[in-house]
């Protein structure tokens, strides 16, 4: 899915030498949500050819609640249990004021291979933006969901899974102020520029985003540690001059791109599917007293309302939101907005690691366009386009947490990508002639050493 690039030249790291400021905020928002008594909405069974589910109980808190399950969402037939429990108190803080109760839609966990929108109904005043959470009660965390459409009566959300969520509202003013993650490139970001790979050779920088603002919240190896060269040249002697050998997290990156594109559905444009989904929203119809609801198409949010919709994740969740570039010749890229003041996106960008000037402009209301390309290797080429459409892309609504739990875990024993990447031996000769196994940390004080593979013969000289 998404990969695309940014600005121009790319294989500089001028700032891998970035100091974390003394000030630096703390990672992440938890808190709890105090409930009152679960409402089950009902029980329904959503087709493979599709679905559309609705609330139409008059006098219910949710009636107007629209869940849109298209066709090819799902193999087989799906049960879908909605239910909902109003919000009594919640410990998140000022800038969260629901609107809506914590709704709940259960399907047994299942990924959808297509976006699903919901409709739910609200009162937004004059004045205010609104946009939708995810809440884990098991780990208290809150993320942000991609938002379609809203107006005065409703605001409606995408996502590929289900969970907890809520809607919430903040008066816009609020959001001029600067709001900051506390998340800064050459820390929190990866050493290595993205330039694709074998399984993803157009880039993998959706995998390399997610997988940095997942570091970043979860903190596997401590709260005082940072993952910029953390894992250079696997976690070894560090060798910053030499991204080859940054294999594991190179190859976590491009697995992860590859677990992007495969929950989205095997499609020539994935991010095309997405961009439509920012612009539609539900109308009822009331024909003999029978209720129908269809899909029309509504205004996109905007610029300057998509900008409040960082400012306000970064405020909510305390983490980077994920920002979707695409050009209107062709392609997108996915990169993190880590800072959002009145005027700029600060922008972490996988084809400039540990560069803190890149930035999307904010000026009368609109971006300021953004030149990149499709990888770093790209952009050097001179390769490169404007990227006009800027979107608001949270990651956790297409991929879920424990599967980059899953590819971190492969990361740490060595065996990210082993199922994807082609298998292959490097054999050296040693100082009788004989043919072996190359191993690592291998040392010898031949003058001239051999090294052959299945398809590359290498001799490397000493002294000349």
């Amino acid at each position: 899915i998404l990969c695309i690039g940014l600005l121009t030249s790319c294989n500089s790291n001028k700032n891998s030498q970035t100091q974390i400021p003394k000030d630096k905020p703390e990672t992440g928002n938890f808190g709890t949500i105090v409930t009152d008594k679960q409402i089950e909405i009902g029980t329904f069974n959503a087709s493979p050819q599709g679905s559309l589910i609705s609330n139409d109980k008059p006098g219910d808190a949710l009636e107007g609640l629209v869940l849109d399950i298209p066709s090819g969402a799902y193999e087989s037939e799906t049960t879908f249990k909605i239910s909902y429990a109003q919000i009594k108190s919640h410990a998140f803080g000022s800038a969260v004021t629901p609107i809506s109760p914590l709704i709940t839609v259960d399907n047994g966990g299942q990924f959808s291979s297509e976006p699903m929108v919901i409709r739910v109904p609200v009162n937004i005043p004059e004045g205010y933006i609104a946009m939708g959470f995810f809440y884990d009660p098991k780990t208290g965390n809150i993320e942000s969901m991609p938002l379609s459409s809203f107006d005065a009566e409703s605001v409606t959300v995408s996502t590929l899974h289900f969970s907890s969520f809520f809607i919430s509202m903040i008066e816009k003013v609020l959001l001029e102020k600067p709001v900051d993650s506390g998340f800064l490139p050459g820390v929190d970001d990866w050493q290595f520029v993205n330039r694709g790979s074998y399984i993803e050779p157009n880039g993998h920088c959706a995998g390399q985003s997610a997988t940095a603002q997942w570091y970043y919240l979860v903190k596997p190896d401590g709260a005082d540690v940072h993952l910029f060269n953390l894992y250079d040249n696997n976690g070894q002697q560090k060798t910053p001059e030499l991204w080859q050998d940054d294999s594991f997290g190179y190859r976590l990156c491009s697995v992860v791109q590859k677990d992007y594109t495969h929950v989205i559905s095997q499609v020539d444009s994935p991010d095309a599917k997405w961009l439509a989904l920012t612009g539609i929203s539900y109308k009822q119809n009331v024909v003999n007293n029978n209720i129908t609801w269809e899909k029309i198409e509504v205004p996109s949010l905007g610029d300057e309302f998509t900008r409040c919709l960082f400012a306000y994740g970064i405020m909510v969740t305390g983490q980077p939101q994920q920002v979707a570039i695409f050009s209107n010749a062709g392609g997108g890229h996915a990169m993190l907005v880590y800072r959002v003041d009145k005027d700029n996106l600060y922008i972490a960008d996988p084809n400039y690691p540990g560069n803190t000037d890149r930035r999307i402009a904010f000026s009368n209301g609109t971006f300021t366009p953004y030149n990149s390309g499709a990888n770093g290797d790209e952009i050097a080429k001179g390769y490169g386009k404007s990227y006009e459409k800027i979107l608001f892309y949270p990651v956790v609504a297409m991929l879920p947490k424990d599967k980059i739990e899953q590819r971190w875990a492969e990361f740490k024993d060595g065996t990210i990508g082993s199922d994807l990447f082609p298998s292959y031996q490097i054999k050296y000769k040693d100082e009788k002639g004989i043919y072996k196994k190359l191993e690592d940390g291998y040392v010898t004080n031949q003058k001239v050493f051999d090294a052959i593979s299945s398809d590359a013969i290498l001799s490397i000289y000493r002294d000349g």
